[in-house]
């Protein structure tokens, strides 16, 4: 199946959970990989995020913001493990 229209949340304004910087991010900026209990979880689980430039946080992006296109640029710019 084909997106013909996505919606157009891209760029992403954002405000670092650290150093309360206002960011914009890209698709191409959203990374993944797995998050675990030093992030306050008691499981390990995928999560999709972007670095602050300023505090490199990582800055967790919303379950609604992650369109197919967000997932797959995630993916291409992944350093393999």
């Amino acid at each position: 199946m084909k997106v013909l229209v996505e919606k157009a949340v891209w760029p992403w304004k954002l405000t670092c959970r650290k150093c309360e910087s206002v960011l914009e991010a890209e698709k191409t900026d959203v990374e993944y990989a797995w998050f675990g209990a030093s992030y306050g979880g008691d499981r390990r689980e995928k999560e999709y995020y972007v670095t602050c430039p300023v505090c490199e946080t990582d800055n967790f992006v919303p379950k609604d913001l992650l369109t197919q296109s967000v997932k797959d640029a995630a993916k291409a710019y992944q350093q393999p493990t």
